[in-house]
């Protein structure tokens, strides 16, 4: 196979990536990210409206909305880690420890966490930033790039943004395929700052008196907007 333009597209364990810029290591998030998709039904029992709700506390958070044109909800839950480092999108969870986990937290995480019947859970990594994007004619686009803590809801939403940063390059262009670092300019501009927020605040709100966790939504807010 041959072509003008390798974008590898891969995900967070992208072997384009190490093309690009060598090996690296992940770096452990000392929390799990618990998830799961119930049927609309259990969130209409629990009261859950239609739009995202997100429950912050000391030491966790929960983030829940509807999916699939209405028929599902999903959710996420991040708790401490004991330690469990597997790092996997389909390693299953234990619904009766999740519930532990959320033991006191609002009867709406309850409903939706004991109306779960299938609970997955994956531990957090995050990777270092690159210096570059590209190698020559290959470069990078999402997770592989700049693969993110589940935190804010940002990963699709900046993924839709260099898909329309690439579209709006002309490949007829003169040098188009011999510039691709000027991608990279265009999109990264103002990223390492929010990058730099996720991995401040890491959404754990540990012990933070509610006064200051709701000026750190207000700045979360801000940069998103």
């Amino acid at each position: 196979m041959t072509g003008d333009l390798v974008v590898g597209a891969d995900g967070i364990h992208s072997v384009v990536r190490e093309y690009v810029a060598g090996p690296d290591q992940p770096t452990w998030w000392p929390q799990v990210a618990w998830r799961a998709l119930v049927p609309a039904a259990i969130g209409r029992e629990v009261g859950l409206e239609l739009r995202q709700h997100v429950f912050a506390g000391p030491r966790v958070m929960f983030v829940t909305y509807y999916v699939s044109a209405g028929r599902l909800v999903n959710w996420i839950g991040c708790t401490p880690s004991d330690g469990w480092r597997e790092e996997s999108w389909s390693a299953r969870g234990d619904r009766d420890e999740a519930l532990g986990l959320f033991e006191g937290r609002h009867p709406q995480v309850r409903g939706l966490i004991a109306g779960t019947e299938h609970v997955f859970k994956w531990a957090l990594f995050d990777r270092p930033s690159l210096e570059t994007w590209s190698r020559g004619r290959v470069t990078l686009l999402g997770d592989a790039a700049h693969p993110m803590l589940p935190f804010m809801g940002q990963g699709q939403s900046r993924d839709a943004r260099e898909l329309d940063t690439y579209r709006a390059r002309d490949p007829a262009r003169p040098g188009f395929y011999d510039d691709l670092l000027g991608f990279e300019v265009v999109f990264s501009y103002g990223e390492p700052a929010f990058d730099a927020e996720l991995r401040r605040d890491d959404a754990s709100f540990d012990l933070v008196p509610r006064g200051q966790a709701v000026v750190r939504v207000e700045r979360w807010v801000a940069m998103l907007t």
